[in-house]
C-alpha cells in the first residue's frame, strides 16, 4: 500500500504563470461511457444520532446495481475512481483548509491519518495524497466544481444539525467520480478536537466528550469518497460507515469487517505497481572534458524489478548529436560543445528509466539561448502571474540576460537577470493581463563566451 503523503525570478515590472489539473476518472470496466461528461452531485449528510436520516440515497439515487447490504455491513453506491487515478503517483490528491476549525495543532495529521486508514487495508488498493493546506473553500456548497478535492470547515446552515457533509461529483454517463469535497460544520456548538495524545485504542476508548473527533468523522467521510453509503441498522453500530456519530466518539477511526469488505469489493486486491527501471551511467564521469574528435567510451547498466537486467536494451542520446549508441558499452566521437548524455530504457510495463550526465568536447567559445518557456501561478485558477524562464547552453551560471516582453506584438516590459547554477533565470510579471506573449533576448553576457545573438521562437497565449 502506498502511504499517504503530507505533498526565482526577478520582477520585470509586470506579471507571470501556473498550471492546474483535474483528477481524471475512467469509467468502470463494466460501464463504458458514452457522450460528453454529464456531471451530477451526490451528498451524504452525517448527523448526530437521532437527528436527520439517510438523506443521500433518498434524494440522490445514482445507481441500479449497488453492492452489499445492511446485513453484510456495507453498501456500495456504484461510483468509482479510475485505476489511472488510484494507481497514479498521487492517486486522489486533496487539499485541506483549517480556517475556522479551531485547530489544536494536530488537525492536519488527523486528516491524513483518516485517508491513510482506508489505504492500509492490505486486501484492497486505494491511494490518497494530502497535497497540503490551501486557501480553498467547499465549492460543492455552491453547487459548483472547481477541479479540487477538499476538506474544509464550513457553516453548514443549509444542513441544520449536520456534523459534516460529503459531496461527490460524478459523470452520469459513466459513473466516474470527477471530484469530491468534505465540509465539516463549525457552526455554534460544533467544536472539534484531534484527541491526538489521548487515544491509543479507538475501539475501547472515548475522546473529549465536549468535542467531535476530527479523525473519527473524517475517516467516515472518506468512506463516502469511495462511494460507500451510510448504514443505519444498529447491528452496524461499530462500523466506520455507521451513519450517526456523537461527541467523544473515536471508534470510526478503525475499520471493521463491513468497511473492509466494502473497499475490497470496489477496489479488489492490492495494487500492483510496475516500478521504473534503474539506469546507471558508469563511464564517462559527469562533468568530464575531452579533446575535439576524441573517441569516447560509454558504459552503463539498467536493472528492473520486474524484468531483471535490461542493459542490452539501453539507448544513448546526445543533446547535440542525437542518438549515439545502444546497449551497455560503445564508443563515439562527439561534436564540439557541451553535451547532455542520456541513457534510457523502457520495461515491458512501459515504464521508462533514465540517467544523464554532462560532458564537454573541445574548447567552448559560444553560448546560445536554448529555450524560453512560460508558466503561470497565483490566483484562484493559478493563472494570475506569468513566469518566463530563459535557459542557456552551455548551462552557464552568473551570466547576465536581458529581455524584452511583448503582449499582442506591443512592447510590454523589459528586465535583466542573472542565471543560477543550472544556467537559467526566471522573470516574473505580476498580474499579467490576458493576451499572447513573446519574449526577445536583447543581450547575454557570459565570461569567456560570445552570445550568437539568436532568440529561439517562443509564444504563450494567456
Amino acid at each position: 500500500m502506498k502511504r499517504a503523503k503530507l505533498f526565482v525570478g526577478l520582477l520585470i515590472t509586470a506579471l507571470l504563470l501556473t498550471l492546474t489539473g483535474t483528477v481524471a476518472a475512467a469509467p468502470p470496466a463494466d460501464n463504458p461511457g458514452k457522450g460528453p461528461p454529464d456531471p451530477h452531485l451526490i451528498a451524504f449528510v452525517h448527523y448526530p444520532k437521532g437527528a436527520g436520516g439517510d438523506v443521500s440515497s433518498a434524494a440522490f439515487p445514482v445507481t441500479t446495481e449497488p453492492g452489499g447490504s445492511e446485513v453484510e455491513g456495507w453498501i456500495y453506491e456504484g461510483l468509482h475512481w479510475s485505476d489511472d487515478v488510484v494507481l497514479s503517483a498521487t492517486g486522489v490528491a486533496y487539499w485541506a483548509n483549517l480556517e475556522g476549525s479551531g485547530d489544536d495543532g494536530d488537525f492536519l495529521a488527523a486528516i491524513a491519518a483518516s485517508s491513510q486508514t482506508w489505504e492500509d487495508d492490505t486486501d484492497s488498493y486505494m491511494n490518497f495524497t494530502l497535497a497540503g493546506t490551501a486557501d480553498v473553500r467547499c465549492s460543492s456548497l455552491r453547487n459548483k466544481m472547481d477541479a479540487l478535492n477538499t476538506v474544509t470547515w464550513e457553516n453548514l446552515v443549509r444542513f441544520p444539525g449536520a456534523i459534516a457533509v460529503s459531496f461527490t461529483w460524478y459523470d452520469r454517463n459513466t459513473l466516474e467520480i470527477l471530484e469530491a469535497d468534505i465540509a465539516l460544520n463549525n457552526w455554534r456548538d460544533f467544536v472539534w478536537s484531534s484527541n491526538w495524545d489521548t487515544i491509543t485504542n479507538p475501539d475501547t476508548q472515548t475522546g473529549n466528550p465536549d468535542f467531535y473527533d476530527v479523525q473519527n468523522i473524517v475517516t467516515h467521510e472518506f468512506g463516502h469518497w469511495l462511494s460507500l453509503k451510510d448504514l443505519y441498522d444498529d447491528a452496524n453500530i461499530d462500523q466506520t460507515m455507521y451513519g450517526w456519530s456523537g461527541k467523544g466518539e473515536v471508534k470510526k477511526r478503525n475499520l471493521e469487517i463491513g468497511d473492509e469488505m466494502g473497499i475490497r469489493y470496489i477496489y479488489p486486491g492490492a495494487a500492483v505497481v510496475n516500478e521504473a527501471p534503474v539506469v546507471t551511467i558508469v563511464q564517462p564521469d559527469d562533468g568530464a572534458t575531452f579533446d575535439s574528435g576524441a573517441s569516447i567510451t560509454f558504459k552503463g547498466t539498467a536493472t528492473d524489478t520486474e524484468d531483471g537486467d535490461l542493459t542490452a536494451s539501453l539507448k544513448w542520446t546526445s543533446s547535440i548529436d542525437g542518438q549515439i549508441g545502444t546497449r551497455g558499452s560503445f564508443s563515439f566521437a562527439l561534436s564540439d560543445g557541451i553535451h547532455v548524455i542520456t541513457a534510457e530504457v523502457t520495461d515491458s510495463g512501459s515504464k521508462t528509466g533514465s540517467s544523464s550526465i554532462t560532458i564537454t568536447i573541445g574548447e567552448l567559445t559560444k553560448v546560445i539561448v536554448e529555450s524560453i518557456t512560460y508558466v503561470t501561478e497565483g490566483g484562484k485558477n493559478q493563472d494570475r502571474h506569468l513566469l518566463i524562464t530563459v535557459a542557456l547552453s552551455p548551462p552557464i551560471a552568473d551570466a547576465s540576460i536581458s529581455i524584452e516582453v511583448y503582449l499582442n506584438e506591443d512592447f510590454y516590459a523589459s528586465g535583466t537577470g542573472t542565471t543560477g547554477t543550472e544556467g537559467t533565470v526566471t522573470f516574473k510579471a505580476t498580474n499579467a493581463p490576458s493576451g499572447t506573449y513573446t519574449t526577445t533576448v536583447t543581450n547575454v553576457t557570459a565570461e569567456g563566451l560570445t552570445w550568437d545573438g539568436d532568440t529561439p521562437e517562443n509564444s504563450f497565449p494567456k
